[in-house]
């Protein structure tokens, strides 16, 4: 039996690392005052240590059954980590979110979890070599009858629209502390988005020219916009 190399199994734990960051400072948030800004907080902590669970278990996927399940249980979450993040935005805005907003809100995460559920978003199975080794989205084309290059588009649109409301209530605000605070919301919120287009939509479409097999890094970028905004929220 060959031994895992010891970077391997490290790049395994990764989403664990993330989970841990991410569950604590829902945690902490969640038992501070009972508002709004709080509790979608914890709800958009929730979603990413769901993602956080599923890639590790994609990680540790032996036979592209329990892959493609991971894969499954992994977007069930993560169609709805920008309408929860609209939302946090919203509320730091002190916005009610109009109809449109909530129909956005609500219709596109249903629709692709629902095309999640009935195969239709991710439909190639990762290729399964040996424990350790699952580490990108299963390599797909670039084709109109390819679900996940609508979800990348939908996942894209609408963190675009989050970071430009964030944008928006920064150059309309005149509190110094506050726009401190936002811009470090907007910096963790960049590197997470960035961080998450390579490895989760451009690799796997081939979009972006690689010679090795890139990590899934996307769960484990959380922890950039999980701390950045912990601190904003905690400092509000």
């Amino acid at each position: 039996m060959v031994e895992t190399p010891y970077w391997q199994i490290v790049l395994t734990a990764l989403p664990l690392l993330a989970f841990i960051v991410n569950l604590s400072f829902g945690a902490f948030i969640f038992k501070r005052k009972r508002i709004l800004v709080n509790r979608l907080f914890t709800l958009l902590m929730l979603a990413f240590c769901w993602w956080c669970v599923g890639d590790f278990g994609m990680r540790l996927a032996r036979t592209k059954a329990s892959a493609m399940l991971m894969m499954k249980f992994i977007n069930v979450a993560t169609p709805c980590i920008p309408a929860i993040a609209l939302a946090f935005v919203l509320a730091l805005e002190n916005k009610v979110p109009s109809r449109k907003q909530i129909a956005l809100m609500v219709i596109g995460s249903l629709v692709f979890i629902a095309m999640n559920l009935t195969g239709f978003l991710v439909t190639g199975p990762p290729e399964i070599r040996n424990g350790f080794e699952v580490y990108m989205t299963p390599t797909m084309s670039v084709s109109i009858y390819n679900g996940y290059v609508y979800f990348m588009i939908y996942m894209i649109a609408f963190t675009s629209y989050v970071i430009y409301r964030l944008l928006r209530f920064y150059r309309t605000c005149d509190n110094e502390m506050v726009k401190k605070r936002i811009r470090y919301m907007m910096l963790g919120a960049l590197i997470t988005a960035i961080v998450t287009f390579i490895t989760e939509f451009l690799v796997p479409l081939g979009l972006f020219p690689v010679s090795f097999d890139t990590p899934s890094l996307g769960s484990l970028s959380t922890i950039f916009i999980t701390s950045l905004t912990y601190y904003s929220v905690r400092s509000r």
